[in-house]
């Protein structure tokens, strides 16, 4: 997204602690790309993955991925990407919470 300084576009900011759920497909109907954060909690070795597709089950493209090595060790993974307006978005952790969700329209 380009952004013209002499005519600044505003973004929304939406924070949810934890609002959102893992495995729950959302879909952004802003209308404009929506930019989301989500930060999961690792406390076994596993691995977050985000996805994001125009159909309305995301799950065959994945757009972000993060995970931690070692088992008994807290890793917090931040996975963060865009969706398109009209896309469907959803995060999967095995082992993992959710500490934090931020999104900007």
């Amino acid at each position: 997204m380009t952004i013209n300084v002499n005519n600044p576009q505003r973004f929304f900011c939406s924070q949810s602690l934890p609002v959102r759920a893992l495995s729950t497909v959302y879909q952004n109907t802003t209308g404009r790309p929506r930019y989301v954060c989500a930060s999961i909690r690792h406390t076994i070795a596993t691995t977050g993955i985000a996805y994001c597709a125009a159909a309305a089950d995301p799950s065959g493209t994945p757009v972000a991925y993060g995970g931690s090595q070692t088992a008994g060790t807290t890793t917090d993974v931040p996975l963060c990407f865009f969706v398109p307006p009209f896309y469907y978005y959803k995060v999967e952790s095995a082992g993992g919470a959710i500490i934090e969700w931020t999104e900007w329209d």
